[in-house]
């Protein structure tokens, strides 16, 4: 009998477990771009019981990223819109229990020759969210800012760790810069449940901006690949699926005063240099290597940066799993059997 009853016991709690669990609604801003796409797959895979709405103005994203089992979804609701739209994101906000904040213009070039639409979406984009959050915290669980690593610009020497000065050298990283600080002072000024993840250089499939889409689509056509300056930039390149792994493991790390207005980088602690990047790149393709070509370099690049993510380590127990090599395998699989992307980075 008493058996019996222990585990009726234990059925009446692991089903309101369940309950709970089913009650989490994610709400990810720029959920058909590039990462946020991902993001979600990989979410709605691991966590059959979640409902998701993902708001979008499908400007670089595309409702393509997101795979149409999952647009067809009766867990996923998308929805065409920006975050300027205060009334919009309001009305979302009332009915769920976790944001993840993607939303936002990244294109580094763009942003020199033009910064007006950056600082309107990564700024005024990010506060008005901060301000909704206001308002409907006591039904929010966690808010994640995904932020970027050009917040810290240029460094010369060594690893860059969550301590090192915010000195961006562009507009979007100024911009990006601008968020990462908004929300660390919304943060603080009003206990808001927020935190940052500084996410270095990022790939895989779907990615339409960047060198490594550019790089994959201009060899596959056999089209020259352009290099600014002598190649040697270095960066950190962090396969999309360890993102994706890294901020589900911010979504549900307890207790969360470990993480309640931290940032933490994410990155593999590892360089390769663009110029190697392209040659990889060439050689698995089997394109002629002769393609890559060098023009002049422009002004608001990062010439280096990597990540320390120990701080990662230790309190998400993260750390990346997917070597460059193996992350490039992938992404060239993905752009061969995805032609029409291909033709749609050619034409930028």
């Amino acid at each position: 009998m008493r058996r019996v009853l222990f585990l009726f016991i234990m059925f009446l709690q692991l089903g309101s477990i369940e309950n709970l669990a089913a009650e989490n609604r994610i709400f990810i801003t720029g959920g058909a771009g590039f990462i946020g796409s991902n993001f979600l797959s990989y979410m709605v895979e691991k966590y059959p019981s979640y409902k998701f709405v993902v708001l979008d103005t499908l400007t670089s994203g595309s409702l393509e990223n997101i795979p149409e089992e999952i647009r067809n979804s009766n867990r996923v609701e998308i929805i065409e819109g920006s975050v300027l739209d205060s009334s919009l994101v309001e009305n979302i906000m009332t009915r769920i229990t976790h944001v993840v904040h993607f939303a936002a213009e990244v294109d580094v070039l763009s942003s020199i020759n033009g910064d007006d639409v950056f600082f309107q979406a990564n700024v005024d984009g990010t506060r008005k969210l901060m301000q909704v959050l206001i308002k409907e915290q006591d039904h929010i669980e966690r808010f994640i800012n995904i932020s970027s690593a050009s917040v810290y610009g240029n460094y010369e020497e060594g690893a860059i760790s969550e301590d090192n000065m915010l000195m961006p050298i562009n507009p979007y990283g100024a911009s990006k810069t601008a968020a990462d600080r908004l929300v660390y002072a919304y943060g603080k000024s009003y206990d808001l449940p927020v935190l940052s993840l500084r996410l270095f250089n990022n790939f895989g499939p779907r990615q339409k901006l960047g060198a490594i889409p550019a790089f994959i689509a201009r060899a596959l056509a056999g089209q020259q690949i352009s290099i600014h300056g002598d190649g040697k930039q270095q960066r950190d390149w962090l396969f999309v699926t360890d993102t994706a792994r890294a901020i589900d493991l911010a979504l549900h790390k307890v207790p969360f005063s470990d993480l309640r207005n931290e940032v933490f980088n994410l990155g593999t602690a590892k360089e390769t240099s663009v110029i190697e990047a392209a040659t990889k790149i060439t050689h698995e393709v089997s394109a002629d290597p002769g393609i890559i070509t060098h023009v002049p370099d422009v002004p608001g690049q990062v010439k280096r940066n990597f990540s320390n993510s120990e701080k990662a380590l230790k309190v998400l127990s993260w750390e990346p799993e997917v070597s460059f090599d193996e992350g490039l395998l992938t992404t060239i699989a993905w752009y061969k059997k995805h032609p029409k992307r291909c033709m749609e980075i050619l034409k930028r």
